[in-house]
């Protein structure tokens, strides 16, 4: 486009295919593809001037800059073929007939602000149309919305509420705090010096001697060790007995309530009360002919068998500060079991009419062993 004798034009054009017309304002409810047809761009650069005429002088006052337009020619048809595209048509007239300022994108990458002008349409056999009309590009503030300012939300993976609850006798702490969601593992920290590890809000330590400690823990979460909980600080006074007679007598290292429950495949599960401070339980058995054999755990319960047919004679053992303890109340029955009392008790303790070491068993004459 050229302006009078200033007139130095330069000028491109080129011909390509498919293109996207959008309201800069409202694009995913505005966006139209035209697929078929072609499209003509020109560009050009021109001098361009204004002229101001002053009151008192003769001559006007001319004030000369460069200058730019570029536009763009659309001949495309909207094809039946593609559907319904009376919709697209309306929101097309609407865009460019209105003349709004619309976003331009071509298959080139080509970007551009332009007003629509010379709207044409022409209708085609079987529902189509050929869409004429005329881009000029316009300057164009694009506006980005502003970025989202809410803050990162900071989760506190600090394990809370950390307890200690300690048995004097025994000398073992339960230890105890508030979960943290999604932990992979906890660690436990005595006086600064980690000293172990679990995957439980809860668990014990010990046993320790007396004394004041501090205690911490802490929580990995998604890799990442948190920083330790608040310390804890606790006391352990353990009793102690002296040649005088002492002040104070530690409970029993007996297990207390040793029960045995046959069952009708042979299968018998055996349950006993816990002992402060024991750190494994060692159950013993006296089958004919076999003598005595051992099974150990660390909780107060375990299965045996499937067994086989015949007499049988249970009790446990429990370790309290490497020392095993005397035997439970023992519980005696022959299987397969009729249902009938099983002899033995369970209170604990010394079982009444308990046989003493080479006695014979009252059912099948095995010998009794202590250990």
């Amino acid at each position: 486009m050229a302006y009078g004798p200033w007139g130095n034009e330069e000028s491109a054009s080129s011909r390509f295919s498919g293109t996207w017309i959008t309201d800069p304002t409202s694009p995913e409810e505005t966006v139209i593809r035209l697929r078929y047809g072609g499209l003509g761009r020109q560009n050009s650069r021109d001098r361009a001037k204004t002229a101001l005429q002053f009151v008192g002088r003769s001559y006007p006052v001319y004030d000369v800059g460069n200058a730019r337009a570029e536009s763009v020619n659309v001949d495309t048809t909207l094809s039946a073929e593609d559907g319904d595209v009376t919709e697209m048509l309306d929101l097309l007239e609407s865009l460019i007939g209105d003349g709004q300022i619309v976003l331009y994108r071509d298959g080139r990458g080509r970007k551009i602000y332009a007003v629509g002008s010379d709207f044409q349409v022409e209708d085609l056999e079987q529902g189509s149309y050929r869409v004429t009309f005329l881009l000029n590009r316009v300057d164009f503030d694009e506006a980005l919305p502003d970025p989202e300012t809410t803050p990162p939300v900071i989760v506190n993976t600090q394990p809370q509420n950390l307890a200690v609850t300690v048995d004097n006798y025994s000398g073992m702490a339960l230890v105890n705090w508030d979960a943290v969601d999604n932990t992979q593992i906890y660690h436990l920290y005595l006086g600064g010096i980690e000293v172990g590890s679990t995957s439980e809000n809860a668990t014990t330590y010990g046993p320790l001697d007396s004394g004041e400690y501090t205690m911490t823990v802490s929580a990995v979460v998604g890799g990442v060790e948190s920083q330790q909980s608040a310390p804890f600080v606790f006391n352990v006074d353990r009793p102690t007995t002296d040649p005088g007679g002492g002040t104070g007598t530690p409970p029993t290292t007996v297990p207390q309530n040793f029960r045995a429950f046959p069952q009708a495949d042979n299968r018998v599960p055996l349950q006993w009360d816990p002992v402060a401070g024991a750190t494994q339980y060692r159950v013993e058995e006296i089958r004919s002919p076999n003598g005595v054999s051992n099974g150990i755990t660390t909780s107060t319960s375990m299965t045996r068998g499937p067994l086989p047919d015949g007499p049988f004679d249970y009790w446990v053992r429990g370790l309290v500060n490497g020392v095993w303890s005397e035997p439970s109340n023992h519980q005696q029955f022959t299987l397969p079991y009729d249902g009938g009392p099983i002899s033995g008790g369970g209170s604990g303790g010394t079982r009444g009419g308990t046989p003493t070491p080479g006695a014979r068993h009252p059912h099948y004459g095995a010998r009794y062993q202590n250990g």
